[in-house]
């Protein structure tokens, strides 16, 4: 049987595991001790959802070729966090820009602000969910007292409004919207990743 790990085939050695839910054990504490946890399994080349981890207990080694184990460190989430800060702080500034761009009709301009703010958005939802598997390093991270999953959800109803006013053709609440509230938002998020460690 040959173990992956994060692409990198281990030099792993069988001990006392019978199935591959002892395996994965056995790399989920080596992935603790490294502040780390795993986020993804396939056995045989087949996805194991998290709601079906179970099984692997009855999976005999026998019957197992290969394992792909992709696991996400702490320090990655904030890395990627803290990467997000510059392409964050340009969206930023230009959300700022949209109420003037929509008089000018420079509707491709606004197009590309709002396809990157999109884009940004899913980044920090993504690591967000990543954040959330490690509560102890990542409660400290607060958006004007909020957690990091509650200042996401405080942009749904902004974001149901900026999208009724696009599909309105409202200009102005589009670019209200943008200024007054996507923008605070987002500065609130840069300067919170700024002070977090």
């Amino acid at each position: 049987m040959k173990v992956y790990l994060n692409g990198h085939e281990l030099d792993f050695t069988l001990e006392n595991e019978t199935n591959a839910g002892q395996v994965l054990d056995q790399i989920e504490t080596l992935a603790e001790e490294n502040n780390a946890t795993i986020v993804h399994i396939q056995i045989n080349g087949e996805t194991v959802p998290a709601e079906e981890i179970e099984k692997c207990y009855s999976m005999s080694l026998d019957t197992v070729d290969a394992m792909q184990i992709t696991t996400v460190q702490q320090d990655d989430i904030v890395v990627s966090l803290k990467d997000l800060e510059a392409p964050v702080t340009e969206i930023s500034a230009k959300l700022e820009q949209i109420p003037v761009l929509l008089q000018h009709h420079k509707d491709g301009e606004v197009a590309e602000i709002l396809k990157r703010f999109a884009d940004s958005f899913d980044s920090m939802c993504q690591l967000a969910a990543l954040s959330s598997l490690f509560p102890a390093r990542f409660q400290s991270l607060q958006f004007s007292n909020l957690n990091f999953q509650d200042y996401l959800k405080d942009f749904s109803p902004i974001l149901n409004q900026f999208e009724e006013a696009l599909k309105s053709g409202d200009t102005v609440l589009t670019g209200d919207l943008a200024e007054w509230e996507l923008k605070p938002r987002l500065d609130q998020f840069i300067e919170s990743i700024k002070e977090f460690n």
